[in-house]
């Protein structure tokens, strides 16, 4: 066990400096400045986040919620140009809504 332990600290020795150059890389400052800009400045993420929580609320599973939520989804996501957007199957599962007493 002992000589096991020896060749494989030596062996991670030997290539650690193998592979300096993958580590030594540049990094583009200006690429990732755009990066960071383009996720604080010109993000969709807030906006959608209050309109799903704020708008249309909790939304359990089938519930009208829930469906109100897939219909919105289904819309922005064709709004954005994407195709084939349509909603999955799931198993039948008990209706949640909230009594009206």
């Amino acid at each position: 066990m002992r000589r096991v332990l020896l060749l494989a600290s030596a062996f991670a020795l030997v290539a650690t400096p193998a592979f300096a150059p993958v580590f030594a890389q540049s990094v583009d400052r200006a690429q990732v400045a755009r990066i960071i800009d383009e996720g604080t400045a010109h993000s969709d993420v807030m906006p959608i986040a209050q309109h799903l929580s704020d708008v249309i609320g909790p939304r359990m599973t089938n519930s009208p919620a829930m469906r109100q939520a897939e219909a919105w989804t289904q819309a922005k996501f064709t709004e954005w140009g994407l195709r084939n957007v349509h909603k999955e199957g799931s198993p039948p599962s008990r209706r949640w809504v909230r009594p009206t007493w």
